[in-house]
């Protein structure tokens, strides 16, 4: 996807898990605050890191939490139960591609 430049994909796959670690960090305590306008930003965030590491599951999994439009707990928690497994999936698959 990054064609041959080996130190820019790391780079940028570093970036990606950071990011993904910082997201799950930011939701946790958003959700505790029911701050949904920030949990949209977040989500939005999350979504952008995804997509640009061709993880089109977690990155629908944003947009679905992008996209509610009232904070009700079970749905909101529900749907980040979701992008934490799936980011448990994805990260130790990232952090091989980036010690290989």
């Amino acid at each position: 996807r990054f064609g041959e430049d080996k130190a820019f994909h790391i780079k940028v796959l570093s970036t990606a898990n950071e990011s993904f670690a910082a997201s799950l960090k930011g939701l946790t305590m958003l959700l505790g605050n029911r701050d949904l306008p920030a949990i949209h930003r977040c989500a939005h965030k999350l979504k952008g890191s995804a997509f640009t590491v061709g993880c089109k599951h977690l990155a629908d999994l944003a947009i679905e939490l992008e996209r509610q439009k009232e904070f009700k707990e079970e749905i909101l928690l529900n749907i980040f139960k979701r992008i934490k497994q799936e980011i448990a999936i994805i990260e130790p698959l990232i952090q091989r591609e980036i010690n290989q």
